[in-house]
């Protein structure tokens, strides 16, 4: 079936005096034509790919990729967590029981002094004086930043807690 198709290519294309000259250049032209078709299309899909590369890098460029966040990064607030106290972290206030209470009475030793400003006969003396003239009975309570209560104590409720 080949040889026929042959034959019949042979008749149609040849000319008994150019004995397949013409159809060797036909052939040539074709082949050339075909080339060239091939090589457009391999430019075409190049000049794509190349196309596609540089709208990517474009992108890029314009819009960089952002890095991972920083996991140990300083923070600018300092996080507090709470819960609640357990009810033994709790203090609670109650009244003092009758035999507890502190009771101040009037005594026949205690000296009243007075001073009045126009009196310039006195010396004003520091705290460390105050407590020295006072004795070892004697504490000074500070009730503000100019203000302080001298309190008498006996020894019985001088003694330290723990004891």
């Amino acid at each position: 079936m080949n040889n026929e198709r042959e034959r019949l290519l042979n008749d149609i294309l040849a000319e008994p005096d150019e004995s397949g000259q013409r159809r060797d250049a036909l052939l040539e032209r074709t082949l050339r034509h075909v080339r060239r078709r091939r090589t457009v299309r391999q430019l075409r899909r190049a000049g794509a790919v190349l196309l596609l590369l540089t709208i990517a890098l474009l992108v890029w460029r314009v819009h960089p990729p952002q890095g991972p966040e920083l996991v140990n990064r300083q923070l600018p607030y300092v996080l507090v967590r709470t819960s609640p106290l357990p009810s033994s972290a709790v203090v609670a206030t109650q009244p003092f029981a009758p035999s507890a209470l502190v009771a101040s009475a009037p005594s026949l030793i205690v000296a009243s002094i007075t001073t009045r400003p126009e009196d310039r006969e006195y010396r004003e003396i520091d705290d460390a004086a105050l407590l020295a003239l006072a004795g070892t009975n004697a504490v000074l309570v500070r009730l503000g930043p100019h203000s302080a209560e001298l309190v008498f104590a006996s020894a019985t409720t001088m003694a330290h807690p723990s004891e």
